[in-house]
């Protein structure tokens, strides 16, 4: 999961794994790790929010879908859920394959709707030997 910060709107890009984890556990959750300490940033289903908002609590800033319109994002093919009304304003949505630049994850992202370039194969899952 990405997180973008531009003025007042705060935009977060998932990847396909993000999704099946937002779909099958209620949250996505990120860190980010400073010598002075660590910074979260989440992104969650919940029942008791009425449209998407943001929140910052400490060290963390909590971005809240409300829990059906976001399974149902999920699951679906759209785009985005957006909030613009709120303050910040929110955008979640799905990370697709950039047009023009290859990137070693591009295989967990979605399908660019306006190049139509798919993501490559997901590469082979390494095996340890011991």
């Amino acid at each position: 999961m990405k997180l973008r910060l531009q003025g007042s709107t705060l935009r977060l890009r998932l990847r396909r794994t993000d999704i099946e984890t937002l779909a099958a556990s209620g949250e996505v959750r990120e860190v980010v790790s400073f010598p002075q300490g660590r910074w979260f940033y989440s992104l969650v289903l919940d029942n008791k929010v009425a449209s998407p908002s943001a929140e910052m609590h400490g060290n963390e800033i909590c971005v809240r879908l409300p829990r059906q319109q976001g399974l149902a994002w999920c699951h679906s093919t759209e785009v985005a859920i957006s909030n613009s009304a709120a303050m910040p304003a929110v955008l979640v949505e799905r990370d697709f394959v950039r047009t023009a630049v290859e990137e070693t994850d591009d295989f967990d992202r979605f399908t660019n709707p306006r190049s139509g370039r798919k993501p490559p194969p997901a590469p082979p899952a390494s095996t340890a030997t011991n």
